[in-house]
């Protein structure tokens, strides 16, 4: 959300009190038409002592001031926008516009704070918004999404709630009510334990002393791929393991999916259907899903984050290799572009296989030009906004068509 303009008063209401104070306002007015709002806040400021009741003065004090942190909020400094908002609030309590621009940036930094995975951050700008207002349906959904994150789902629900009874149709908060009544209902015996960062659910009755490999699982996926990238989270790491068919129920996903990283690890466990071995490369590959994030965010390409997770299960067992091959010698790879895509091919079960073969031996030809540290910079960059075509433009000096030519060569050689 982004604080909108507001419009200045461009007349002074009843008697003006003394020639000063009509050049500091004509002043201050000079100052917005010009896009100076800092300079104008701090004339209107001064005016505001000479005559602190002065309507006119109020609200070109308060247009500036909302004017001013709207900029701060577009270029994403919310907490200079924060830090005049709360002076403004100050200075004239009463003012309803300034409350909410207040409630609007805390919002916007207690979601970015949520991204970034600082969960005590986005506590505290949120905790800020809901004492300005406690029925903004903002407000109580970004807080259902935080103690969603915490996988305190007795809170999401109640926050949720709050925001949809406070506007229906407020971030598809139904939908999000839904998931975790599900969530809830199969989660309601689960236990709980920990493991360096991570906070683990787990149904007893599925994976009974299964849950000791799995934990080692996730403490060796923490350490070494974490020793690949240099990155080692600090942050809680919720992971879901549960029954297949509570995974089913719960995530509405294809039978193909064999774990899913959506903010939590979610892996389905069936110790009679996939052995340990599996489990382990599935641990690995989410892990790495959840540090990928935790590097780029949501910048990098479908294909690159599930091409390097592949890499990351340290197996082939899992990847389609024959198909592979057969799609290089018949000519029929996905495109990048199809690749790029999240809703087409990874949701087709005729060529999901072939997708993630194909991104598993594209990543390991990036892997023989760039190392960890390089591609980490890749991430980072990407997160930064950069593309993936602009960068390998800018590092390898290849098109896109270049860059698939050599992929293909690449894999000819490397899968006969």
């Amino acid at each position: 959300m982004i604080i909108q303009h507001c419009i200045i008063s461009l007349f002074i209401c009843g008697a003006v009190q003394g020639a000063d104070l009509q050049i500091l306002n004509k002043q201050g007015l000079e100052f917005f038409k010009e896009g100076d709002y800092q300079s104008a806040v701090a004339t209107f400021t001064d005016a505001l002592k000479h005559s602190p009741s002065d309507p006119a003065i109020t609200n070109n004090y308060i247009a500036s001031c909302r004017s001013l942190a709207a900029g701060y909020a577009r270029t994403g400094d919310l907490e200079a926008a924060i830090e005049v908002l709360r002076e403004a609030s100050g200075k004239v309590p009463e003012n309803r516009d300034v409350r909410t621009d207040l409630v609007v940036v805390y919002i916007n930094k207690g979601t970015r704070e949520l991204h970034s995975k600082n969960i005590s951050g986005a506590k505290m700008a949120i905790g800020e918004a809901l004492k300005l207002d406690n029925r903004s349906a903002g407000a109580n959904c970004l807080a259902g999404d935080i103690a969603y994150a915490m996988h305190d789902l007795d809170a999401a629900e109640t926050y949720w709630k709050k925001a949809r009874q406070a506007d229906p149709g407020y971030c598809a908060v139904s939908n999000r009510i839904t998931k975790l009544q599900n969530e809830k209902n199969t989660q309601r015996s689960y236990s709980r334990a920990g493991a360096y960062h991570f906070d683990i659910r787990f149904d007893y009755k599925t994976l009974g002393l299964g849950i000791c490999d799995l934990r080692e699982f996730l403490m060796e996926a923490y350490e070494k791929v974490g020793q690949d990238f240099d990155r080692f989270p600090q942050y809680p790491i919720v992971v879901i393991l549960s029954s297949e068919d509570d995974f089913r129920m719960v995530n509405k996903v294809p039978d193909f999916v064999a774990g899913l990283y959506d903010g939590k690890i979610r892996v389905p466990v069936n110790f009679s259907k996939v052995p340990m071995s599996t489990l382990k490369a599935i641990i690995f590959h989410e892990y790495t899903h959840a540090l990928i994030y935790d590097i780029a965010g949501h910048a990098c390409p479908i294909w690159l984050n599930e091409g390097i997770a592949m890499l990351q299960m340290r197996t082939t067992d899992l990847v389609a290799v024959n198909l592979l091959r057969k799609a290089l010698l018949s000519g029929d790879v996905i495109s990048l572009e199809k690749l790029d895509d999240r809703t087409g091919i990874w949701n087709n079960p005729a060529y999901v296989n072939l997708a993630y073969a194909q991104s598993w031996i594209m990543a390991q030809y990036l892997f023989t030009r760039w190392n960890y540290r390089q591609i980490k910079n890749v991430l980072v960059r990407l997160k930064n906004g950069a593309s993936f075509t602009a960068i390998i433009g800018e590092d390898m000096n290849r098109t896109p068509a270049q860059f698939e030519q050599e992929w293909k060569t690449f894999a000819l050689h490397r899968i006969q």
